[in-house]
């Protein structure tokens, strides 16, 4: 993912995606991000919006990227993944996917396991 984020002036947007994917899952948090970009929270949560875009929706894209791929490319449990995701609490790993992807996790894998094994 982050060989796809390569530009010559990279946006905000860019960059923070380029933080989380540098970082465990889920652990970077809006305030490391504002100071690592020299700028305080509420500049750079104008500046997201400036680009159609928010903190949140970028972390959650990020997130969802990668669940999707722990659920597709490995046979850990969904228990492992969330804690590679750094959720404390499966029950909130299960949730937030719902929340991104309208299933569960568990069917999730089940409709994507035959599309990947076509795919190699």
């Amino acid at each position: 993912m982050l060989a796809q984020l390569q530009t010559h002036k990279p946006s905000y947007q860019t960059r923070i995606k380029k933080m989380m994917l540098s970082r465990p899952p889920g652990t970077l948090n809006e305030d490391e991000a504002a100071a690592s970009l020299f700028m305080s929270k509420r500049t750079m949560a104008r500046k997201l919006k400036e680009e159609n875009t928010g903190f949140r929706q970028i972390r959650d894209e990020i997130m969802s990227q990668q669940a999707a791929s722990y659920l597709c490319d490995s046979r850990l449990s969904i228990e492992n993944i969330a804690v590679l995701m750094n959720y404390h609490d499966s029950a909130n790993f299960r949730r937030a996917f719902k929340r991104w992807f309208d299933q569960p996790p568990e069917t999730f894998r089940l409709n994507t396991k035959p599309q990947a094994m076509h795919l190699s």
